[in-house]
């Protein structure tokens, strides 16, 4: 009987076995990826070691630092992050960073300028709130005036101790007409009349920086003159106006990061 079929098979099953033993990395399980296949973020809850995550942050942190260039933390409402801080980076040789959330009103911000503005270790930060604080009609995100001045103020500060600078920004126009479509008309006039009440809100962050001495983008002169700023729901900008505004600050913040800190920006 010719037993060499038979021996050259167990020959081959013995190399093949060393073979398995002595790779690093064996053979790919069956839930491994194909190569060049990227997967999504595995939750934070997977297992991911929290140092690692913070590492990863931190590099985040510090690219813009290693190219040379300052970072800017555009920190507001929904008029920030309808996205002038895009605009904002394709003008100035900056990293640009959104902190705009929809709805939200000074107070709202003041919580969370720990975890969203001052996270980032931010050069400048550019600050734009009032839209949602004289909701007059919404308890929600109603700020009254006072109050608003002293948030305003806290962000200053709290910049400030922390070695960032800031642009502070009037609120932009609203169109009366088209808010009261969908807004109640009485409780602003119960404090004067909506003219009257944007009016003190602007005039508290123009106080504010001046008593802080930081440079004040008067966007609601500013933007008056550019009706076209506004889209058609009457509060929020247009493309165009995303990119105006983009304009009047980026004004003021190549004065702060080229060391012509002090006052109201270019008109």
């Amino acid at each position: 009987m010719d037993f060499r079929p038979a021996l050259l098979t167990l020959i081959h099953r013995v190399f093949f076995g060393i073979l398995l033993i002595a790779s690093p990395c064996g053979f790919a399980d069956e839930a491994s990826p194909p190569p060049n296949v990227v997967l999504a973020d595995a939750p934070k809850s997977a297992g991911v070691p929290k140092a690692r995550c913070q590492k990863t942050k931190a590099l985040h942190r510090t690219a813009a630092a290693q190219a040379g260039r300052a970072k800017v933390v555009c920190f507001g409402d929904s008029i920030t992050n309808r996205g002038y801080f895009k605009v904002l980076e394709e003008l100035l040789d900056i990293e640009s960073i959104n902190a705009g959330k929809g709805g939200h009103s000074s107070a709202m911000g003041l919580r969370r300028l720990q975890s969203d503005v001052m996270v980032h270790d931010p050069d400048l930060v550019v600050v734009m709130f009032g839209t949602n604080d004289l909701r007059a009609d919404s308890e929600r995100v109603f700020v009254p005036v006072d109050k608003y001045k002293e948030n305003l103020q806290a962000i200053m500060t709290s910049c400030r101790e922390h070695g960032s600078k800031v642009v502070l920004c009037t609120l932009p126009p609203i169109n009366e007409q088209k808010f009261f479509t969908r807004h109640e008309r009485e409780p602003f006039a119960a404090l004067g009349g909506f003219s009257s009440v944007v009016q003190r809100y602007c005039n508290a962050a123009r106080e504010v920086a001046s008593e802080h001495d930081v440079p004040l983008v008067d966007l609601n002169r500013l933007l008056a003159k550019q009706p076209e700023w506004l889209s058609q729901d009457g509060v929020h900008p247009s493309e165009t106006g995303t990119r105006l505004i983009a304009e009047h600050i980026a004004k003021a913040v190549q004065a702060v990061i080229g060391g012509e800190s002090i006052g109201t920006a270019p008109q």
